[in-house]
């Protein structure tokens, strides 16, 4: 699986993309928080998963205000990802406990 870890700014985000053993295993990118970003960040993860041979991608990104939000939308909807499987896997939290993929 490949995993790309986004850390999102306000005018900038920055992604790092990892394998299994948690290596680095495509260049690291950085990209603007719009939406030329977004597809920029589409096309080369579709570009390490093709070199790499992987199944599947997970995205993690934090939750930085609702800076994400659009990227979020935008990765979970797009058509050259959907072979690969990714989903809305937030976390949300609730007073009593923190309920995960629900």
């Amino acid at each position: 699986m490949l995993y790309v870890g986004i850390d999102v700014g306000l005018k900038e985000n920055k992604a790092r993309f990892i394998d299994d053993s948690g290596n680095d295993c495509w260049n690291r990118l950085a990209f603007p928080n719009d939406a030329d970003g977004a597809v920029a960040l589409v096309r080369e993860t579709c570009r390490a998963l093709a070199r790499h041979g992987f199944q599947a991608v997970a995205f993690g990104m934090e939750a930085t205000s609702f800076y994400a939000w659009h990227l979020a939308l935008y990765l979970t909807g797009a058509a050259e990802l959907a072979p690969f499987g990714p989903r809305d896997n937030r976390a949300y939290t609730k007073p009593e406990r923190t309920v995960v993929n629900q």
